[in-house]
Formats: C-alpha cells, sequence, structure tokens
C-alpha cells in the first residue's frame, strides 16, 4: 500500500462489520487514503485560519456513526466561497507530491465544479472515466466544495440556475470532443463513429476552435453572482440539474461543532440538523444501505492512476 503521512494504527485495516454491514480490509485501505488526504487539508486549512465543514455523507457519518457510513467510499467537505477562494490561492505552494489540489484551472478537462484533493501515487477512477481518454489527474481524492449565495427572489434563482446549467453543459460538451473522449455504448455504432470523428478533428487541428474554459468561466461567475449581498439561503451549485436539498440557510454555517470523524475530528455545521432534514429527510439517523453518489469509482491504493493511462495507450 501507498505509503502515508498520517499515522494510522493496524488494527484500523482489519475487517469489521458495522451495522451489519461487512467493511473489508481493502476498503478500510481506501478510506485510510482519504483520511490521509483530510489530514493534509486540514494542515492547510489550519494554518490559514480557513473555515470549512463537513458534508453530505461525510455529515451524516460523522454525526451518525463517528466515522464513514459503513458503505461508503468517499468524503465531502464544504467551504463558504470565500474562504474556497483563499485556499485556492494557496494550494499550489501548499500542497506538494503525492498531493494534487485540482480544478479546472489547475487540470483542463476535469469540469466538476468544485475541488478535488488526490494522491497522484494512487487510482481514484470513475466507472464513466475508464473508457476513453481522460488526461487529467486520477488519483483517490476527497471533494471541496464552494457554498454560495442564493438569491432571495425565486424567480431569480430559477434564472440563474438556467444559466448556471447551460453554461456547465456546454464546457462539458465541448471538452467531450476536444480534451476528453468517452465512447457511447457499443450498440451505437453511428453515434461512436460521430464522436470518435468528432474527437479526432478538434483534438488535434481544430483544438484552437475550442474554448470551453469560456464557458466554465461564466459558470463560476453565475455560482458567485449573489456572494456580494447577505442572502438567507446558501447552496452548492456543481450538480446538473440542481437539486433543490442542496438549499440550506445561511445562518446554519454561523459556527461549527467539532466531531469525532474516526481518528480525526471534523467540523460540522451547528444547524447540522436542519441541514441533513433537508438533504436526507427527517429519518436521517436510521441507516440505510445506499450506493456512494460516485456511482461506482475503481481505486487502486498500491498503483497509480499514471500506469494506467500508460496502459491505455
Amino acid at each position: 500500500m501507498v505509503d502515508l503521512k498520517l499515522q494510522i494504527d493496524p488494527s484500523f485495516y482489519e475487517e469489521e462489520v458495522r451495522c451489519d454491514y461487512t467493511v473489508s480490509e481493502e476498503m478500510k485501505k481506501v478510506w485510510a487514503v482519504e483520511l490521509d488526504l483530510v489530514a493534509e487539508f486540514q494542515r492547510v486549512c489550519e494554518k490559514y485560519g480557513l473555515q470549512y465543514f463537513a458534508d453530505g455523507g461525510t455529515m451524516l457519518g460523522t454525526v451518525r456513526h463517528k466515522g464513514f457510513i459503513p458503505w461508503d467510499d468517499d468524503i465531502d467537505l464544504m467551504m463558504m466561497r470565500d474562504q474556497y477562494d483563499k485556499l485556492c490561492e494557496v494550494a499550489q505552494t501548499e500542497f506538494k507530491d503525492p498531493y494534487f489540489f485540482q480544478t479546472e484551472y489547475t487540470d483542463p478537462s476535469s469540469l466538476r465544479g468544485h475541488a478535488q484533493l488526490r494522491n497522484s501515487d494512487t487510482t481514484g477512477i470513475s466507472k464513466a472515466e475508464m473508457e476513453g481518454v481522460h488526461k487529467f489527474n486520477q488519483g483517490m481524492f476527497i471533494d471541496i466544495f464552494p457554498v454560495d449565495a442564493v438569491p432571495d427572489d425565486d424567480a431569480l434563482l430559477e434564472k440563474m440556475l438556467k444559466n448556471i446549467a447551460r453554461n456547465l453543459l456546454t464546457a462539458r460538451k465541448l471538452a467531450a470532443i476536444s480534451d476528453v473522449y468517452s465512447p457511447a455504448p457499443k450498440k451505437k455504432v453511428f453515434r461512436n463513429a460521430v464522436k470518435k470523428t468528432l474527437y479526432t478533428i478538434f483534438s488535434g487541428p481544430g483544438r484552437r476552435f475550442i474554448d470551453y474554459d469560456k464557458y466554465y468561466d461564466r459558470y463560476e461567475k453565475e455560482c458567485r453572482k449573489y456572494n456580494s449581498l447577505k442572502t438567507k439561503r446558501v447552496a452548492k451549485y456543481f450538480f446538473v440539474p440542481f437539486m433543490r436539498s442542496q438549499i440550506w440557510m445561511r445562518e446554519d454555517f454561523d459556527s461549527s461543532i467539532p466531531m469525532q470523524f474516526e481518528m480525526l475530528e471534523l467540523p460540522v455545521p451547528v444547524g447540522y440538523k436542519r441541514i441533513m432534514d433537508t438533504f436526507f429527510g427527517k429519518d436521517w439517523m436510521t441507516p440505510k444501505k445506499v450506493a456512494t453518489t460516485h456511482f461506482g469509482v475503481f481505486y487502486d491504493v498500491n498503483k497509480s492512476y499514471r500506469d494506467y493511462l500508460e496502459e491505455k495507450k
């Protein structure tokens, strides 16, 4: 297994049953790499006084399990946009190999709408990206989401969401015929031929006509549009179509509560109960075995994603 900075007791890797679910040794190794990424992220945030919060299933796991949800395989964190921007400013000097702080601006064509901190000596490739050509860093990762203001006027929000979706989807479509190539299902022969032809043209001589980052810039500007106002609500805008369960009250982020997460500690928003009522439903304290939101990621804690990219050539 890859070397980690974080000191982890060997007993952590032992297979165990949590909530009637068997967590394998292999999954524990995945968790360990992600925990190491969190520890490195925390180091930088503490150095610069940056505020962040556990998010999504990580928030739920922190509150309900004092660690990972047993059948989950990822870590999600979030930051208010001003804190997120400060992190992006220092990230390239603070995170050293094998740690890699990834945004669209550091790794063009990733186009996720948020940052990821990755371990370049490992592999964390989603099934959707296993086929085709994806040149960006694909080491194991934790997600770091920016949180932006939601306009108090719902009509303005609807207009904003349309602009966000249009620009982000346009950026992704243009990237798909230039810097990223994913084949269509094998049964769709004609569609596959068209996609391959477009990629051949626009990844070569025609690349100068493709400027998908222009649309990604517009997407980010739209996300930030109301951040100068003290609106009542905030949200994460990375998901298309937009999930209204990710609109929360600003006051719920006024402070945080430190809680145990495995051998680490994570800050949970002071209003976590209302946030999770909105996001997961009011019965969130009752465990439900559901799939991770990553829809399947291929992990390898022993081998760098670079080796897999080399094998594709």
